[in-house]
């Protein structure tokens, strides 16, 4: 026997739900008949589809049951009542309503604050149309080594268009405040890209003026930010204007094209432009970038160029491949000078965290508020239902008052947020691109998130209300405390969490900031005093430019040492991040291959400008080595490394400089010192004598003496170099901005920190509002019955104690877990103290007794006969 099909249970449960008893029975009836007949008809399947359709139809005012067995669905004129009666309730209420008020508009802006810049962050670079499909390419000189930025066409011969799917090819070189830009006897300095013609196909960097498509084919031609342009030229246009360049080539240019400022949202930032066809052969090592299509195999790539520059007799056995442009932002593969950011997923998901519990943290304030302010309302509850109003009517009162809030604190929150957003931007040292219509449209949002959530626990309270009791103002008490008690716990517990959060990271960041990098890190600068040479100049001009550099050199190296303020001087750059180049270096007693190491050039004179302690062997010497002679120093680490016992007989050789032909010979061994940042282990380093005259010098003044000495310097350099201006950096300043990210976010959690802990004393406050008043006739008869002061005090402080001891257990180990594993990001980090849990526990209470006192004080001083009367 067949079985006869029925349409979905779950449909005809939905509609005996909302349809009118008085039709359900008749148009149930239709229904089934109608679905039968279909079955025969049209089929199982489609039949419950129409079915489906037929219920949906339904769902309409005419056959809908009525709420709470009221048939009146469309009241307007209720509705406009409570749009005029909700106000009056705000009115009685002052302190509640502004209080809740300024919770939620507080919670609505950080929230917001925290969007937007995690936006940027995870926005970085989108604007490029193109961001998907940019590859960078890389090689590793062997298994073991790391990848580096490279130019697979330049030093192999590679030809990318002989593989599909690869659009274009774009190379670059970085000139880092290493061009001098000369215009109306004035010189400039700034960070230079020299680029193919091919650069706006690949990036999306707007034009002010000027042609993207042919700009950089004429090679005359240079394109400047607007920023760079104001620095050069001030108000004058710049259109059109001859500006000079010298670094290691020379040329005329001129100005071609503005670019609007680089985006706060570019990992690139840059002065100018300057087409690579318009010199040869340039100086500064070249990057590959390549174009794909959106049908590109980047593994079926890879596989294909692997083994390609083996043939290359100083990389016989590199591996070449390529590196997605969008993944280097956050992952950081290299360090490579085109990239003037880095960004971090722990701070951008620390920072989402942040944002999520300042949003739960805001909610569960406002609902606490609400929640105290409907409590203060029940018996005005009781008599509207004794006067005939359902569940439903308080239901449609509640979400207007709610409708009220949501609209003014939309308002008042984007009037706070333009109002306060110029010094949040000041406070993270950056500008952030921002919609202000996607600004308005997340406000709302987020207001409406929060109010929605406060609406959930209005309808729990509604749906306990029985008219009876609510007309004696005894609405199930006890119950209700213990929700709004939940959610204090739950809200102090999170807050508590934050303040160990922010108390760790500024303690780590302080560690960072103030920990010894065994170097002498005061009144040190790095100034440039002499010009570098062109190198496609003639055998004249190449040896006069010589020796006016030497000239130069000389003079500038004499008067530095004849002033008394100058305690000790050398060439070279600052061990800091991404100072230190790897190269390919081999231990030659061992049978390990070429791995990636880090190298600094370096001159006799470094060791004692920067206090480089010597533990064997000796530093560099004039009287003893040569420029690029094939001698090293190396570091603890590199010892240790590469397990070296006696530096007589080590040898180490450079895949790049030599090979195991010509090794280098370690004379010394320095003490470990921090070239990097610190949440790096200090890594092998070579140090290698370089003397380069054009190399900017290394100056430590006598402390006390900076003033005195830096016009000194000024003086020396006017007459070295007459139309330049002077551009100098302190070593501690730059250690400081190594550590900027860092410091930045330590602000950003020390603040909302405290803004979560406003809010959470903002509820308590509240809470305890609401219990004192309700205690107050149990007061009173303790009153009476001989209770002290500090007896009643002690009892209602108690109560609250209670609640955030309770937070505190549960906030401990939250916080001890999670500060733990961001601590495994540091190599160098702090030990999790005790002291931190206490010293949280301790604000906690304090804070709490401070909110609930006032109101305890307030119930406690009043007449015990006034008590006694009190509802």
């Amino acid at each position: 026997m067949n079985k006869i099909p029925k349409p979905s249970e779950l449909l005809l449960r939905f509609f005996r739900w909302f349809c009118h008893p008085k039709y359900r029975e008749d148009i149930e009836g239709d229904l089934l008949e109608r679905f039968e007949k279909k079955v025969n008809t049209i089929g199982v399947r489609k039949a419950k589809w129409s079915f489906f359709k037929d219920v949906i139809r339904l769902f309409r005012p005419s056959i809908i049951r009525p709420l709470e067995g009221t048939y009146r669905l469309n009241q307007f004129g209720m509705i406009k009542n409570y749009l005029k009666t909700a106000p009056r309730t705000f009115v009685k209420n002052p302190l509640i309503t502004i209080v809740s008020l300024f919770s939620l508009v507080t919670g609505i802006v950080c929230f917001q604050l925290i969007h937007v810049w995690l936006t940027n962050e995870l926005n970085t670079d989108q604007f490029h149309k193109n961001i998907d499909n940019i590859q960078v390419a890389v090689m590793k000189s062997n298994p073991i080594a790391d990848y580096k930025p490279f130019s697979h066409s330049k030093f192999f011969n590679m030809n990318y268009h002989e593989f599909p799917n690869i659009k274009g090819k774009l190379e670059i070189s970085v000139y880092d405040n290493d061009i001098k830009l000369i215009s109306q006897n004035s010189e400039f300095y700034g960070k230079g890209l020299i680029v193919d013609s091919t650069f706006f196909d690949f990036f999306d960097f707007p034009l002010h003026s000027g042609n993207d498509k042919d700009i950089l084919t004429d090679p005359k031609n240079i394109i400047l930010t607007k920023k760079y342009a104001a620095k050069v030229f001030g108000d004058k246009n710049p259109i059109g204007e001859a500006v000079k360049i010298e670094c290691d080539k020379r040329g005329i240019y001129q100005v071609a094209g503005l670019l609007d400022d680089i985006p706060s949202s570019s990992s690139i930032n840059f002065d100018f432009l300057i087409p690579r066809h318009s010199q040869q052969n340039w100086g500064k090592m070249s990057t590959d970038l390549i174009l794909t299509d959106d049908f590109f195999n980047e593994k079926e790539f890879k596989a294909k160029i692997a083994e390609m520059g083996r043939f290359h007799p100083q990389f016989p056995e590199s591996t070449l491949s390529c590196i997605p442009f969008s993944s280097i932002y956050f992952e950081r593969h290299f360090d490579y000078g085109l990239f003037s950011k880095y960004g971090d997923l722990n701070n951008v998901k620390t920072m989402f965290i942040i944002a999520l519990f300042i949003l739960l943290i805001s909610a569960l304030s406002f609902a606490n508020l609400q929640t105290t302010l409907q409590l203060s309302t029940i018996k005005n509850m009781g008599i509207r239902q004794v006067n005939g109003a359902s569940k439903f009517d308080l239901i449609i009162e509640t979400l207007i008052g709610r409708l009220y809030f949501l609209i003014s604190s939309t308002i008042v929150g984007c009037f706070i947020f333009e109002l306060i957003f110029p010094f949040y931007t000041g406070i993270l040292e950056m500008d952030l691109d921002r919609n202000r219509i996607l600004d308005v449209a997340g406000i709302f949002s987020v207001s409406g998130i929060i109010i929605s959530i406060s609406m959930f626990f209005a309808l729990v309270q509604i749906s306990k209300i029985e008219t009876v009791k609510a007309l004696k103002n005894k609405l199930s008490i006890s119950s209700v405390s213990k929700i709004q008690r939940a959610l204090t716990t739950v809200q102090y517990a999170v807050t508590i969490i934050l303040m160990i959060a922010t108390t760790v990271v500024f303690i780590q960041f302080k560690y960072m900031l103030n920990k010894d990098t065994g170097l002498i890190e005061d009144n040190i600068i790095s100034v440039k005093l002499t010009n570098q040479i062109p190198n496609r100049l003639s055998r004249d001009e190449m040896v006069k430019e010589r020796e006016n550099q030497k000239k130069d050199y000389h003079f500038v190296v004499d008067q530095l040492r004849q002033n008394p303020n100058i305690v000790s001087i050398s060439q070279g750059r600052m061990p800091i991040s991404s100072v230190a180049y790897p190269m390919a270096w081999r231990f030659q007693s061992q049978g390990i291959d070429y791995t990636t190491e880090n190298m600094m050039v370096v001159d006799p004179e470094y060791d004692d400008l920067f206090g480089i302690e010597i533990l064997e062997g000796r530093f560099f010497s004039d009287s003893l080595d040569m420029s690029r002679q094939k001698k090293v120093v190396i570091n603890e680490a590199a010892k240790k490394y590469w397990g070296i016992e006696n530096i007589d007989t080590a040898r180490i050789a450079n895949q790049s400089w030599g090979d195991d032909e010509v090794p280098y010979r370690v004379i010394g061994v320095v003490k470990d010192y921090h070239y990097e940042h610190l949440s790096a282990k200090i890594k092998p380093l070579m140090l290698v004598y370089m003397r380069n005259l054009e190399e900017n010098f290394l100056i430590r003044i006598q402390d006390g003496k900076e003033q005195e000495c830096m016009a000194f310097i000024e003086k020396l350099f006017m007459k070295v170099n007459p139309m330049g201006s002077l551009n100098y950096a302190y070593f501690t300043d730059k250690i400081e901005a190594q550590y900027k990210k860092e410091r930045i976010v330590s602000r950003i959690y020390l603040v909302f920190t405290i803004i979560a802990l406003m809010l959470s004393l903002i509820s308590l406050f509240t809470f305890a509002l609401y219990e004192t008043k309700r205690r107050t006739k149990e007061i009173g008869i303790r009153k009476v019955s001989g209770a002290s002061f500090q007896d009643l005090f002690s009892l209602l402080s108690l109560s609250f104690l209670k609640t955030v001891f309770i937070a505190y257990l549960v906030a401990c180990p939250v916080a001890w877990y999670g500060m733990n594993k961001w601590l495994e990001n540091f190599a160098y980090r702090i030990d999790m103290s005790l002291w931190v849990f206490a010293f949280a526990g301790f604000i906690a209470a304090a804070l709490a007794l401070l909110a609930v006192s006032w109101q305890s004080w307030s119930v406690i001083r009043i007449n015990p006969v006034e008590s006694l009367r009190y509802e």
